[in-house]
């Protein structure tokens, strides 16, 4: 009987190509974006800090020189797509920014940056940290910070460097760490660090605030999301034109002055002339 479906066009192609022909149908490894076996429960608040350490990295580093990856299966071998992990904000320079369901290591590189929020008083996590790191190790990801929300203050932020083939762990003072992939993309980030902050403003829903979350500052500042970002645009907008308005009547007091000086000389010309 002769092959049908996908596997026999694979096959068909093959003979017409290049007339090669197989012992038996090709079977292609399959790299799903999804797996119902792999997803877990999710708390808002643990979905929340992993949306808002995205959005901050998506609107510090330009889709042309950075891709930005938030939960989506990381491939690390071509063999077995069991060998697999979903970092929840991850970060590869030197790759323009696509829309990828997954990521191949062996296709774009392994990400440059991992980050874990774990939040386990109410988010279930399908590895756990030790598997998770050594997964990254074997990846060969360069920096992995893991923030745990529900860990006691002085303790809730991790690091690890891949160095000359050892994975090892930072010392991790005053709940700061550098973030060395941010450092090394540009200048501009030469002092950046991931840090703990919190997430309120006006015009956020309560679900919307985080008393606590993952944060990037920068040069004594903390680097915004898109949200904070279009307020700091308004705010910066709002005093451009405040100062437009300003310079624009004090222009025109110093008009009318002008004007009532020349109408004043004119009248004491007339009164002597």
């Amino acid at each position: 009987m002769q092959p049908v479906g996908p596997r026999a066009t694979i096959l068909r192609m093959s003979r017409l190509e290049h007339g090669i022909r197989y012992v038996r149908p090709v079977a292609p490894l399959r790299f799903p974006a999804s797996d119902p076996g792999w997803e877990m429960s999710e708390s808002v608040r643990h979905a929340r800090m992993c949306e808002l350490l995205y959005s901050i990295l998506r609107r510090a580093l330009p889709g042309e020189a950075a891709c930005v990856g938030a939960d989506q299966f990381v491939y690390f071998d071509a063999t077995n797509p069991r060998r697999r992990c979903a970092p929840d904000v991850f970060v590869r320079l030197g790759v323009p920014s696509w829309q990828f369901r997954s990521w191949k290591t062996w296709k774009h590189g392994a990400p440059h940056l991992a980050v874990e929020i774990l939040s386990p008083s109410d988010t279930k996590e399908k590895l756990t940290l030790p598997q998770k790191l050594e997964r990254y190790r074997l990846i060969g990801v360069r920096e992995v910070v893991a923030f745990d929300v529900d860990a006691a203050p002085g303790k809730r932020i991790r690091a690890w460097d891949s160095i000359s083939g050892d994975f090892v762990e930072r010392v991790v003072e005053g709940e700061r760490t550098p973030c060395l992939t941010l450092r090394a993309f540009s200048e501009s980030f030469a002092d950046a660090e991931l840090v703990i902050g919190s997430y309120e403003h006006e015009g956020l829903t309560a679900q919307d605030r985080l008393v606590t979350a993952l944060r990037v500052a920068c040069r004594g500042e903390m680097l915004p999301d898109r949200f904070e970002g279009e307020r700091l645009q308004a705010r910066a907008e709002a005093e451009r034109a405040r100062a437009a308005e300003l310079e624009l009547a004090e222009a025109k007091a110093t008009h009318a002055k002008l004007l009532a000086q020349i109408e004043a000389l004119r009248s004491e010309r007339d009164r002597r002339g």
